[in-house]
């Protein structure tokens, strides 16, 4: 059974606002086990290297999920911002890119299959991505797939041994995509502020 993973943040705007929309796609396709938000980099110290790695921090107990695939696991996916969000005051609309990463253990994703079926997932993937409607926003074309390990996880940094859960019978890929929303940078709630003193909204 699939589950979507807490957003970051409560009331989320901009570009995890439109993720919150695309976990829910994700979910209904039944084989991520874990839809996570947008995930940020981590730091962590291995001897005397620093290891960048993706995480996610899940608010209802206050402390970060670490995304490395193992043996473990049965899939799960997370999405990044890739780039900077470009504001457009003429138009009223903010543009950016999204990446979605699925990593997926294939023995354990269906079962009854003995080959290497990634072609299907990033099918389903994109399927789910293109059929999704978006309040007020547009997912950009052309979507472009990314399947090289190296390159899908290029963000962060993996050692050789890493790489063992990037081989059959794991898989992982990479789809990005362009985002305009048009509900603009003013456009999201005129009468929230934020109240720095107290923390609550006026």
């Amino acid at each position: 059974m699939s589950c979507i993973v807490n957003p970051a943040i409560l009331e989320p705007f901009i570009d995890r606002r439109i993720c919150e929309t695309l976990q829910a796609a994700l979910q209904g396709l039944g084989w991520i086990e874990y839809v996570y938000p947008i995930a940020e980099r981590g730091e962590r110290k291995k001897g005397t290297d620093s290891v960048i790695y993706p995480r996610v921090y899940k608010q209802d107990c206050n402390d970060y999920i670490d995304l490395f695939p193992d043996d473990r696991q049965e899939s799960f996916s997370f999405f990044e911002r890739r780039g900077e969000i470009e504001i457009d005051r003429e138009e009223d609309t903010l543009t950016y890119t999204l990446s979605v990463i699925v990593w997926g253990n294939l023995k354990l994703v269906s079962p009854s299959k003995t080959h290497d079926y990634t072609d299907q997932m990033i099918v389903d993937v994109c399927n789910a991505l293109d059929s999704t409607t978006l309040p007020n926003a547009l997912l950009g074309s052309p979507i472009q797939v990314v399947t090289d390990p190296t390159l899908v996880w290029d963000r962060y940094t993996y050692s050789y041994e890493d790489y063992k859960y990037h081989q059959y019978p794991f898989t992982t890929f990479r789809v990005d995509f362009t985002v305009q929303d048009m509900r603009g940078i003013q456009c999201y709630d005129s009468n929230i502020s934020i109240n720095s003193g107290s923390g609550s909204n006026s």
